[in-house]
């Protein structure tokens, strides 16, 4: 969006029933398209995208592959390479459980030559401090990913996101998934069986940890604070429906805690 003042061309494929359709992403990409950047999951609904379709789709056509991994990395396992993502992003405060203000970037090795930082840094130079900044040129920056790194680290953030990794390796992100299915899976059972609406996919390949739910009888926003406030469970109110995330330190009992704190229809 910020290079359409300069002449780039945005194309935006809408949803259908909280899906991104894979043909209308395939349709949208012409002999001029350059990059596809996608969520791997929305954050409204908790759609996943076929990222291994995709990816190979944009192989085929030649086009970059940008990837917004933020609502599925530390819930889904993922693979830049078999699935041939150029790039990927991720805030560290969401599924990968860490403080605010850390993530992670990712660039395919052989396109790091050819991505210009767009914040400059000593820490991102060859000579770092001997570098004299009046004879700065591109060919004085690192070679490799360090030339993104704009100078001052988060160092309180940074070594909370390594043990919040480092616990998630433990326990092993195959794992982690089949506890969230679980999770979500009779999370949304009760849900159904007390008449709310799930506006979440549950298909093998498109389920998530996001669950999406409504009401047509109830205020969401004032059941998302009586859930809050009497229950002490913890929801959002996204777009008149509640969504519930639970990851894989909740237990089903807490899903049933949900569940009975809701009221029937």
């Amino acid at each position: 969006m910020a290079l359409e003042t300069r002449g780039v061309q945005l194309k935006r494929v809408g949803e259908e029933d909280g899906r991104v359709p894979f043909d209308h992403i395939a349709k949208a990409i012409d002999r001029r398209t350059r990059l596809v950047t996608i969520s791997s999951v929305q954050w409204s609904n908790g759609f996943r995208v076929d990222l291994a379709r995709l990816g190979e789709l944009c192989r085929e056509k030649g086009v970059l592959l940008f990837v917004d991994a933020i609502q599925s990395l530390g819930v889904h396992p993922l693979d830049v390479r078999t699935m041939n993502i150029d790039f990927l992003a991720a805030g560290g405060h969401k599924w990968l459980t860490a403080p605010e203000g850390t993530g992670l970037f990712y660039c395919k090795r052989e396109l790091i030559g050819h991505i210009k930082p767009s914040e400059l840094g000593y820490m991102g130079m060859k000579h770092g401090y001997e570098t004299e900044v009046t004879r700065l040129r591109w060919e004085d920056f690192h070679d490799d990913a360090r030339r993104f790194d704009s100078g001052a680290y988060n160092l309180a953030g940074i070594a909370a996101l390594g043990a919040s990794l480092d616990l998630m390796a433990a326990v092993g992100i195959d794992e982690i998934q089949v506890r969230i299915k679980q999770n979500t899976d009779l999370l949304v059972e009760g849900l159904r069986s007390k008449g709310w609406t799930v506006h979440s996919p549950r298909t093998a390949s498109e389920w998530s940890g996001i669950v999406a739910f409504s009401s047509e009888k109830h205020d969401t926003d004032q059941l998302r604070k009586h859930l809050r406030n009497e229950f002490k469970i913890i929801v959002a109110n996204r777009f008149g429906r509640l969504r519930a995330s639970p990851h894989y330190y909740n237990s089903l009992d807490e899903m049933r805690q949900l569940v009975d704190a809701l009221p029937s229809h």
